[in-house]
């Protein structure tokens, strides 16, 4: 599964060079079952907003990953 998060209004340089980031999620419930996630970034200096016909799945993504 594929979701898309985009962070708007975050002045990032072209050559920025991210040491840490932190994102807090909240759960509606109580589950038993552990997520294993990846994040990548979006290999685009400008990407487009989300839509139906450019989703987060079709994105080139960055070789670069957080677990």
């Amino acid at each position: 599964m594929v979701s898309g998060f985009r962070f708007e209004n975050v002045p990032l340089p072209v050559d920025a060079v991210i040491l840490a980031a932190h994102l807090e999620f909240r759960i509606d419930g109580t589950y038993s079952n552990p997520l294993a996630m990846r994040f990548f970034g979006e290999f685009s200096t400008y990407p487009l907003p989300f839509s139906t016909i450019n989703p987060p799945h079709s994105r080139p993504l960055t070789y670069s990953f957080a677990d």
